[in-house]
């Protein structure tokens, strides 16, 4: 054996290069997808979590609450764009080097033509995505300014469970403004969970440590919800970032004028550490879970859109677990049944309607692919003399003329 191959044998034996050109194991993106959007449903139990804790060391209002969550949110929000946008110019992406440059750039250019402004920081281009854009800024004041109030009248875990049980307006609001189909196995799914609402709420046994005005309040939570979802299924096209930051503008801005006019826009003092920890905690746990969210969604794929939507309604089995351990509160058993036909409902009404867009998604993109494929095929056809079909049909048509 000569030195080379020694040297050869060495390499191909040693375990250092096995393991630099073996693959590294790659994660799923359906896995990924569905990790985040459980990291939402999370963050989403901790936001509710901490309104309550924040409720025993100071007076919180809604307006208020809503007023700090904002002011967060729009802060975290800029620092999120202005990481993505030095990201982009890092790689070369096309985008300036410095934010600044590409900003006074587009305001050039927003000055020239106001009109397509809003278009090129990512806003909406046709009227009818600024009506929905506005009913997602409005309506989702109202959602969580209620949410917030029902939530400091009502046991977590109860107060969640109505919440989420918005797949059932979402339907009827689809159905409703977008013509969508109702299905039979939907409209089951409905049945059980408004069943299941009843066992939560129990309108025939009036309790007053939890009053039906809150129950209430909750249901009419979840139909704001429901009708804000499908205005964000409206707006896919229309940047998140720009959605984001115009919500949390109108939500703060809606707070401080509602407030200040009704005189309930409380704060606590600034030497109130744990109030002030638990009102940051609820801004920072409410973006976390809609940047969690979006993220999980947008690397979902129609084959497992589905099972990643369902991810969503872990946040009220985090909520039951917080509040048993937290808050000292428990369901009753009714109420736990109730939950637990919300829960399943609910999930089995996400799920359908997610495989059905799914599959519909991929019926279109099959067909529009195979049409493609015969149009190609077709003109890229040639005989074995290496004529086109077009080529062909000209020669014949010289041959019948002369």
């Amino acid at each position: 054996m000569t030195l080379h191959e020694g040297q050869g044998a060495e390499a191909c034996n040693d375990p250092s290069q096995d393991s630099e050109q073996a693959p590294r194991p790659v994660l799923q993106p359906g896995f990924m997808a569905a990790g985040l959007v459980l990291c939402g449903s999370f963050s989403f139990s901790l936001m509710g979590l901490f309104v309550k804790l924040a409720d025993r060391h100071t007076r919180c209002t809604p307006f208020s609450l809503l007023a700090v969550r904002s002011a967060l949110g729009f802060v975290m929000n800029l620092v999120a764009i202005f990481c993505e946008m030095r990201g982009m110019a890092a790689a070369g992406a096309g985008v300036a080097t410095l934010p600044g440059a590409s900003l006074r750039h587009q305001r050039r250019s927003c000055s020239q033509s106001g009109k397509d402004c809003a278009t090129r920081f990512g806003g909406p281009s046709t009227c009818r995505e600024w009506i929905w854009l506005a009913v997602r800024c409005l309506g989702g004041f109202a959602c969580i300014s209620l949410e917030y109030k029902t939530l400091q009248a009502l046991p977590l875990a109860t107060n969640t469970m109505i919440v989420y049980s918005s797949p059932m307006f979402i339907v009827v609001w689809a159905a409703i403004l977008l013509g969508e189909k109702l299905r039979l196995p939907v409209a089951i799914c409905m049945s059980i969970c408004f069943g299941g609402l009843l066992l939560i709420v129990q309108p025939w046994k009036h309790d007053a440590s939890a009053p039906l005005w809150a129950y209430g309040g909750a249901a009419v939570t979840a139909m704001i919800s429901g009708l804000v979802y499908v205005s964000l299924k409206e707006l896919k096209k229309v940047k998140y970032h720009f959605v984001i930051n115009l919500f949390v503008i109108v939500c703060l801005a809606c707070s401080v004028i509602v407030g200040l006019a009704l005189d309930v826009l409380p704060f606590p003092p600034l030497d109130n550490r744990p109030a002030w920890g638990y009102l940051c905690g609820v801004g920072v746990a409410a973006y976390a879970a809609e940047v969690f969210v979006t993220m999980g969604f947008a690397k979902a794929t129609p084959t497992n859109l589905g099972e990643v939507s369902t991810m969503k309604f872990m946040s009220p089995v985090f909520s039951l677990v917080w509040g048993f351990v937290f808050l000292a509160s428990s369901p009753g058993a009714l109420q736990f049944v109730g939950m637990v036909l919300v829960l399943t409902s609910a999930g089995a009404i996400n799920f359908l309607r997610s495989a059905n867009h799914g599959l519909d998604g991929m019926r279109s993109e099959s067909s529009t692919s195979t049409e493609e494929e015969v149009t190609t095929s077709n003109e890229g056809e040639a005989d074995p003399d290496g004529d086109s079909p077009h080529k062909r049909q000209r020669s014949a048509g010289s041959r019948r003329a002369v």
